[in-house]
């Protein structure tokens, strides 16, 4: 028997075919890059003076690094792209206030 997945997935509701269920079950198991996770950790705490300085604007890290602001998330990413950078190596976050807990609309 696998090991349990990282995240919580309902299969069944989501009602994916048994290959599109493994296809699946592989990339929830992949690991995640380092720079993501180093780029999420920054953003949360650069968030505070984004929502201030860039609001409702899209900003790009890869790592600790700031690749930069665009009122659009596909141009930044397509702008990332441009610049070199593989999809695994950044991401691209809204600047907006995150939703936890109670906060979450399901």
């Amino acid at each position: 028997m696998s090991e349990p997945l990282p995240y919580s997935f309902d299969f069944d509701q989501a009602g994916l075919a048994p290959e599109q269920r493994e296809e699946f079950e592989r990339w929830l198991r992949q690991p995640v890059a380092p720079e993501i996770l180093e780029a999420d950790k920054v953003f949360r705490e650069q968030l505070p003076e984004l929502l201030r300085t860039h609001p409702n604007q899209w900003v790009a890290y890869s790592g600790s690094q700031c690749l930069g602001f665009h009122t659009s998330g596909q141009a930044l990413y397509q702008e990332c792209l441009a610049q070199g950078f593989a999809p695994e190596q950044f991401v691209v976050k809204n600047i907006a206030p995150l939703l936890e807990g109670d906060d979450l609309i399901v």
